[in-house]
C-alpha cells in the first residue's frame, strides 16, 4: 500500500517567462517567446522545493503537460519532493508571460485544457493527519475538486493560492477561507481579502473564523493575524527588490516551524529569515544556507505582539 505522505502541496504548474515591460509589443508589433526561454515553476512547486530543504517531507499534486514533464521530473530529480502525485496529460503545460516593470508585473495566463473528469478523478493523497497546502490554481475544476475532497476530509488546510487568488471567485475563497488552519497572501491579495471580507483589519477576520492569516509585506516584512494577537516581524534582506518565490519560501518557512511546535513568533521570525535568502540570492528556487537558519537566535528582537480586539 502506497503511504500517504505528510504534507501535499496542489497547485498549477507552469512554463514561467519573466519579461521586461519595454519589450511588451506597440501597435502591430509582435512579441515572439519560446517555452525554451522560461523557467518550469508555479507556487506549488516553490513552497514543495522549500519545504523538502527544511525537513519537512512534501509531495507535489499538480498536472502537467507531456511537453514539459521530463524537465518537470529533471527540477524534481535529487530534491527529494515526492512527485507520485504529478499527473502527466497530453496537452500543453500552462504558460504564464510575466512583463515586469520594477520589481511589478502584469501577467498573462495561457491555460492547459483539462477536462473535469480527469481532473476529478486524480484524488489527493490525504489522510487524517496531513497537511494539504492549496498553493493556488486559475482552473476553477482543480480549485472546486481540491475544496471538495478537503472538505470530505479531516486533514489540515493552508490556504496560500499565490497570484492565483484573483482567478477565484468569491463563494470559493470564503469556503477556503473558513475550512483553513492558516492563509497566506501577499500585499494585493490581503487587500482583495479585506474588501470581501468587508473589514480594514485582517486580524478581525482571523478572530471571527477562528483562524491564522499571514501577510508579506515585502521590505516592510510581514504580519501574522491569530485570533488573540498580531505579530510583525522585520525584513531580514539587504535588498528592498521584489523577487517571485520569495513568499512561497516564507509560507513554508511558517510551515516548518510550526511542524516543530515553534510559537506563531518563532515561526514568524524563521519565515522572515528564509525569504531574505531568497530575495538576497534574487533566484525563484535558491539553495538555502541551512546551517546560517539554524544557529540565527529564535524569540529575539524582530518581531512584536499586539493583541486583537
Amino acid at each position: 500500500m502506497t503511504p500517504m505522505p505528510p504534507v501535499v502541496v496542489a497547485g498549477d504548474v507552469m512554463i514561467e517567462l519573466a519579461v521586461p515591460f519595454e519589450q511588451f509589443p506597440q501597435a502591430n508589433g509582435t512579441l515572439v517567446l519560446s517555452a525554451a526561454q522560461g523557467d518550469i515553476g508555479g507556487g506549488a512547486l516553490n513552497v514543495c522545493w522549500y519545504l523538502t530543504q527544511l525537513g519537512t517531507p512534501a509531495a507535489l499534486y499538480a498536472f502537467v503537460g507531456s511537453d514539459q514533464a521530463p524537465r518537470l521530473r529533471s527540477v524534481l530529480s535529487g530534491t527529494g519532493i515526492d512527485d507520485r502525485w504529478v499527473r502527466e496529460v497530453a496537452v500543453a503545460t500552462n504558460t504564464l508571460v510575466m512583463f515586469v516593470d520594477c520589481g511589478a508585473a502584469r501577467s498573462l495566463y495561457l491555460p492547459s485544457v483539462l477536462d473535469g473528469a480527469t481532473i476529478a478523478a486524480h484524488r489527493l493523497p490525504l489522510s487524517a493527519d496531513a497537511t494539504l497546502v492549496f498553493a493556488g490554481s486559475r482552473s476553477a475544476e482543480i480549485q472546486a475538486t481540491v475544496l471538495d475532497q478537503i472538505e470530505g476530509s479531516e486533514a489540515a488546510l493552508i490556504f496560500a493560492p499565490s497570484y492565483a487568488l484573483s482567478a477565484m471567485p468569491p463563494p470559493f475563497i470564503e469556503r477556503y477561507l473558513r475550512r483553513a488552519s492558516l492563509s497566506y497572501f501577499n500585499r494585493s491579495e490581503a487587500e482583495l481579502i479585506r474588501r470581501l471580507m468587508c473589514v480594514q483589519d485582517l486580524g478581525a477576520v482571523a478572530a471571527r473564523l477562528d483562524t491564522v492569516i499571514a501577510e508579506t509585506l515585502d521590505a516592510d516584512g510581514a504580519v501574522i493575524y491569530t485570533p488573540r494577537e498580531t505579530i510583525r516581524v522585520k525584513s531580514y534582506s539587504h535588498s528592498a527588490e521584489n523577487v517571485v518565490g520569495a513568499g512561497d519560501g516564507f509560507m513554508a518557512g511558517v510551515v516548518s516551524a510550526r511542524r516543530a511546535k515553534e510559537s506563531w513568533p518563532n515561526a514568524a521570525h524563521f519565515a522572515s529569515l528564509v525569504a531574505a535568502q531568497i530575495v538576497d540570492h534574487r533566484q525563484i528556487r535558491t539553495t538555502l544556507d541551512l546551517v546560517a537558519l539554524r544557529s540565527a537566535p529564535l524569540n529575539r528582537a524582530g518581531f512584536a505582539g499586539e493583541p486583537n480586539s
